[in-house]
Formats: C-alpha cells, structure tokens, sequence
C-alpha cells in the first residue's frame, strides 16, 4: 500500500507565519486538514509528516486534532545535525531542503509513496492519478512520476513567485529549472527576474511527486556528495529537483509527468488567502468536501462511494 511524506518544516517567511496550519476552510480548516482528506480517500493509509524540530509542539498538537482514525500518522524530524561524518566544521542555521527533507526518512520508506508539500493546496485528482500511479509500480523499479500544473494557474496577483519550470519530452521529465520573479505584467504576459517570458502552458512543479524506495539510495550518496562538494554549506541547499535531474542524466530513473486537472492553490503572501478561503468554501459548497473536516465521522466505504460520483462527474465534464 502506497504512503504519503508531507514535507511540513517551511517557515513560510513571504507569508508571515506557518501556512499548513493556519486557518483556510470555512471551519478553521488548515491547509493539512485538506491535504490528509484527500490522501486518505485516495487510498493512503500511512502518513510520514516532516518537521523542524522547532515545530514539533504545534505539528504534533495538529495531528491529534486530525478526525480520520484510520491514518497512521508519523512524525519525523528533519535535524540539521543528521549528516554523515565531515572532517570539516558546519555553521547551518536553516534547514538543508527538500532533498534532506526526503532523506530524513530514509529509515521508515520501504514501499512506493507519494510526496508533497504540506503548505500547497493539490486538489483530490493528483492525489488520485498518484495513487493510481503507485499501485501499478514495483516498489524495485526506478520508475517515478510527476504531477505538473499548468504556469498560468499557478501565480500570485500580489507579488512575485518561484516556480520549477519542467522540460517534458513524450509525457517524460528531462529536468526542472528554477525561474524566480515570476509574474504576469500590465500586458498580461508572464515574465520572470531575468525579462524571459513564458506563454503560461508550461508543465511547473508544485512537489507532487510519486517515488519508489529505490530514490532514498541514490539521495543518501548524492548528499555525501553535496557535503564534500558544496562551496557554501551554511546557506546551500539539498534540493530535490537537483537530484532528480542528476539521476535522470544518469539514466538512473525515468520520470512520468503526469497532467493535473484541477487548479491547485499556491500561497506565497498572506494576501492570498481571501481568493484561497473563497475557493475552498464553493468547493466545500459544491459537494467535494463535507461541511466541516474537523467533525467529520462518515465512514470510509461511504466517502468512497461519494468520491466514485464525483469521479464521474468529472469524466462526464470533460467528455461534454
């Protein structure tokens, strides 16, 4: 059975606090009430949360608040500490990254998971198509997957964003590129810091990712090789679209790009978060989601029932 890492230690500096745990849903939901939800009518039954040991109290106090008895809910602790032996002293005031994030967990994974973000908004369907993806997946294969937005859908109208741009060839991911400044100008075209401009339908990375134990290997020599290489390891970071183009290069693994189709909700600013409140109650308003996540007590075989419908539903929409 597939199991979720969600990546949870972010500070969230451009939005001014803790942005998985604050308040979203029209009933105090957080942005990891959802993301559990989703996981867990998909079909995820373990859940490995990562975390700043400064944030242990309030992640740990969240899970417990969780109202789906059927998870098993893990939390690991990303340390800056937790290196291989260096001859060489460290200064590190801030965690390493995504990649050291995944390598946290390096002693808990032995089945395919899945991997996000806990700070973004995803939407059921990429959970799904990644479940989907898991479960036709042996776990000794290097065969991963993807889930890519579209640009467009995934800016913000009060300031700037960084997104990973992919390079997709025949539905395969060649690489991720990092474009910081982006955001759509007075003439609505999308631009970057650096004056490049993007039509918007270009595949980004939200870090929805599906992988197989096989990666945690090939990470853990990549780190060694990040610590006796970096030039500046007290603010460099270990980060995982890096290592995947590495071993894509290498031919160590091959990565499907799988279409999203649903919008997901990108908070950088704390003035996001009317559009995003708005957005989950008419989802909440349509039938996606219960009336409220935190009492929810529906049993699972009935959940599933009401998430076959709306599967329908959205097969019907597109064939219309």
């Amino acid at each position: 059975m597939p199991e979720l890492v969600i990546l949870a230690a972010g500070w969230g500096s451009r939005y001014g606090g803790l942005k998985q745990v604050d308040s979203f849903g029209p009933n105090g939901e957080s942005l990891l009430d959802y993301a559990v939800y989703d996981a867990w009518l998909c079909g995820f039954s373990k859940l490995h949360i990562v975390i700043s040991p400064e944030m242990e109290d309030t992640i740990s106090q969240k899970i417990k608040e969780l109202p789906f008895s059927a998870l098993n809910c893990h939390i690991i602790v990303q340390s800056k500490t937790d290196v291989p032996h260096l001859t060489k002293k460290i200064t590190r005031l801030k965690p390493w990254g995504t990649a050291h994030a995944l390598y946290a967990c390096r002693n808990h994974l032995t089945t395919p998971f899945a991997l996000i973000n806990a700070d973004d908004f995803y939407g059921r369907f990429s959970f799904k198509a990644t479940y989907d993806f898991l479960t036709s997946t042996k776990s000794t294969t290097n065969d991963y997957s993807l889930v890519g937005f579209r640009l467009a859908n995934c800016l913000s109208k009060n300031g700037v964003v960084s997104r990973g741009i992919c390079q997709v060839k025949q539905g395969k991911l060649l690489g991720i590129s990092e474009r910081f400044g982006l955001k759509k100008n007075l003439d609505n075209i999308i631009l970057d810091e650096a004056g490049a401009s993007y039509s918007g339908d270009e595949k980004v990375s939200m870090n929805c990712w599906g992988f197989t134990p096989q990666i945690l290997d090939f990470l853990t020599k990549e780190f060694d090789v990040f610590l006796n290489h970096s030039h500046d390891l007290a603010n460099q970071e270990f980060m995982l679209p890096t290592v995947i183009k590495k071993a894509i290069a290498n031919n160590l693994c091959q990565v499907k790009v799988l279409s999203a189709k649903n919008n997901p909700f990108g908070i950088t600013y704390k003035e996001d978060k009317p559009l995003v409140q708005k957005l989950l109650l008419d989802l909440h308003a349509q039938g996606e989601y219960p009336p409220s996540l935190k009492s929810y007590t529906q049993s699972f075989d009935e959940s599933k029932k009401t998430f076959t419908r709306s599967l329908r539903r959205n097969r019907l929409l597109q064939s219309n």
